[in-house]
Parts: C-alpha cells; structure tokens; sequence
C-alpha cells in the first residue's frame, strides 16, 4: 500500500505542521486538526514507528555557525570493479563534511554536498579524502555563491489532496 492508503487526512496535516515546525505544541496541532493532545501524540507515535517521520532534527545555520562554504561535487567512479561503489558508499558515510550523497543518473555517478569553513578547508579535504575514496576517478566541484531555496519540506499537497 502506498501513503495515500495509508494515512487519513488528519494525518496528512499532522505531518505537513510538523514538517514545517516539529517544536509546534500538541495542543496547538490538535486545535488545528481537531484532536485533543493526547491524540495527536498517539497518531505521532504511530507516524514515527510506520516510518512516516525519519527524525525530528533542528536545522542549524550553517554560515552562522562557520561553515562560510558549500559545494556541490558531480562525481564519476572507475568501471574496473563491480564492489566499488559499495566500497565508496560505506568510505562517505564516514565523512562528516559531505552532508549528502546521492547515485544519479545521467553521465556522474554521484553528487555530494559538502560543507567547509572555507576554501582552503574545502580544497583540502577534496584532494585529501574525496579524490582518495575507493573507485573515484574524476570528481568536478561547484561553489555555491548564494542560497536561493533551501527547505526540508517536502511539497505534500502533490501526493495527497
């Protein structure tokens, strides 16, 4: 069954206040939804053990807190080894600056995010611990000059109606 089967619209709007605030009260959600508290973190729960809801995080300020650099790196592996992406995959997921790493389509292999202090910083940990990882064999890295859209919300209103 997908979401759309899954969840009733009282959920659907419990997740799309959540999303865009999680430190939203109970009471305030319920009032929103129709629902005394206590149901509303019985339904969270239940979200939360389905799998609906992942984590509930703060989002921090990077460039507030230092991180003055972020970059976006396409990324291509060599085709010698069948084991190399798994390889490279379990080799980033121990490298704290890349913030996210994705398999794409297309002529990359992969895209990461990466956050530094600065370009000295970035430029090191490029040639020090990217360029090192197993399989890598070219990697091409933007610069990003200004923040336009970031969010972690995901649009629901295109899946549920």
């Amino acid at each position: 069954m997908n979401a759309k089967e899954l969840l009733d619209p009282v959920d659907w709007e419990i997740l799309r206040l959540l999303q865009r605030d999680a430190t939203h009260a109970l009471a305030a959600i319920g009032e929103a939804v129709g629902l005394s508290p206590s149901q509303v973190a019985r339904r969270k729960q239940q979200l939360e053990r389905r799998g609906f809801i992942k984590a509930t995080p703060a989002i921090l300020d990077g460039a507030r807190l230092g991180f003055g650099v972020v970059a976006f790196a396409s990324l291509w592996l060599e085709r010698h080894s069948a084991t190399r992406p798994e390889a490279f995959e379990r080799a980033v997921a121990l490298l704290p600056p890349i913030v996210e790493c994705h398999a794409i389509t297309g002529s990359a292999d992969y895209w990461l995010k990466i956050v530094a202090p600065d370009l000295e910083t970035l430029g090191r940990f490029v040639r020090e611990s990217v360029l090192r990882l197993p399989g890598v064999a070219r990697i091409e890295t933007h610069i990003r000059l200004q923040g336009v859209k970031e969010t972690t919300e995901l649009p629901l209103a295109l899946v549920h109606r």
